[in-house]
C-alpha cells in the first residue's frame, strides 16, 4: 500500500485529536500537560526497549549464524533506540549539557524520577520534592481533626510548622481561650470551709465560633476537684466558663487532667483542654 498525503494528514489529525482530548478532559492545564508527559515517556520507553531487544536479537542471530547482513542490520534498531532515548530525555538537560558537556546520568535520573512520579499519579514538579504539602482532616474519636502532611526531602522543621498551621486552620472553627489551664495552689492550715482564698485561683475559658454564629456548649472534667460554672452568653455569642477549685477534693501533689467541651458544631463537636497543676501545703 502506498502512503499518500491523505494518510499522512489522517495520522496527523488523529494525533492532534488525541492530544486535544488529553488536555480538554484533564481537570487543569497542569494535569493535562502531565498526561502528555506520561504518554510521551511511556511510549518512548516502549520504543527504546523494543528497538534495543530487536537490535540485540538481530546481532546475536547474525553472530550465531555467521550472516553479516543481520549484524549490519542490527545497528538500525539500536540507533533508533539511542535516538529515541535522547529525544525523550532532552527536556531534562542540565545547563552544562546545553553547553556541550556530558550530562547523560543527570538526564536519565531526572527522566526516571519524573516518569515514576507520573505513573504513581504524583505531581512530578513538586512531589516528593518537598515544595507542596497536603493535609487531610479525619475524625479520630471525640471529633478532633487530625492531619497528615507529606513533605519530601529535608523538611522536618517545615513539616512541623505546616502541621501547626493546619491544626490552627481547623481548630479555629471553634476557638477556646486559653487552650491550656495551669494551676499552682498552696493550701494553708485553715479548715476546708474557710478556704475562700481559693476563689482567687479561678480561671475563665471562653468558647466561640470563628464566624460569630450562636453555638451550644457543654463542659465536663475528669478532675473531681474542678468546678465548671457557665456564665450568661455574651452578645457576640461567646460562652464564658468559670473554672474553680473544690476545697474538699484537693490533694497535695501534681495533677493532670482535661476539660472536654462539647459543641453543636458539626466539624468540631468536641474540644479537649489540658489541665495541669501542683498543689502544695504551706510551710
Amino acid at each position: 500500500m502506498t502512503i499518500t498525503e491523505i494518510h499522512v494528514l489522517l495520522i496527523a489529525g488523529l494525533a492532534f485529536l488525541s492530544i486535544a482530548a488529553l488536555l480538554v478532559t484533564a481537570p487543569t492545564l497542569e494535569a493535562g500537560i502531565n498526561r502528555l508527559k506520561l504518554v510521551m515517556n511511556t511510549v518512548g520507553i516502549i520504543i527504546v526497549v523494543a528497538c534495543s531487544v530487536g537490535g540485540i536479537a538481530l546481532f546475536v542471530w547474525g553472530f550465531h549464524t555467521g550472516e553479516k547482513g543481520y549484524i549490519y542490520f542490527s545497528f538500525l534498531p539500536l540507533a533508533a533506540a539511542v535516538g529515541t532515548w535522547n529525544a525523550i530525555t532532552r527536556r531534562h538537560r542540565t545547563w552544562w549539557g546545553i553547553l556541550g558537556a556530558n550530562d547523560s546520568s543527570e538526564r536519565s535520573r531526572a527522566f526516571w524520577k519524573e516518569t515514576f512520579n507520573l505513573w504513581r499519579g504524583r505531581d512530578p514538579d513538586h512531589d516528593p520534592a518537598g515544595q507542596r504539602f497536603r493535609w487531610t482532616p479525619g475524625d479520630k474519636g471525640g471529633g478532633n481533626l487530625s492531619f497528615s502532611i507529606n513533605l519530601g526531602g529535608s523538611g522536618a522543621k517545615l513539616a512541623s510548622l505546616l502541621q501547626l498551621g493546619a491544626h490552627r486552620l481547623s481548630t479555629d472553627l471553634v476557638s477556646v481561650f486559653p487552650n491550656v489551664l495551669q494551676f499552682a495552689v498552696v493550701l494553708d492550715e485553715r479548715a476546708q470551709a474557710e478556704r475562700s482564698y481559693l476563689d482567687l485561683a479561678r480561671q475563665e475559658l471562653t468558647v466561640r465560633r470563628k464566624d460569630g454564629a450562636p453555638i451550644a456548649v457543654r463542659a465536663a472534667s475528669d478532675l473531681p476537684f474542678l468546678t465548671i460554672t457557665p456564665e450568661a452568653t455574651r452578645p457576640d455569642s461567646t460562652h464564658v466558663l468559670i473554672i474553680g477549685l473544690r476545697a474538699d477534693e484537693l490533694r497535695v501533689g501534681p495533677f493532670t487532667g482535661t476539660i472536654s467541651i462539647e459543641t453543636d458544631h458539626p466539624d468540631q463537636p468536641t474540644i479537649t483542654v489540658p489541665v495541669i497543676g501542683q498543689v502544695t501545703r504551706e510551710r
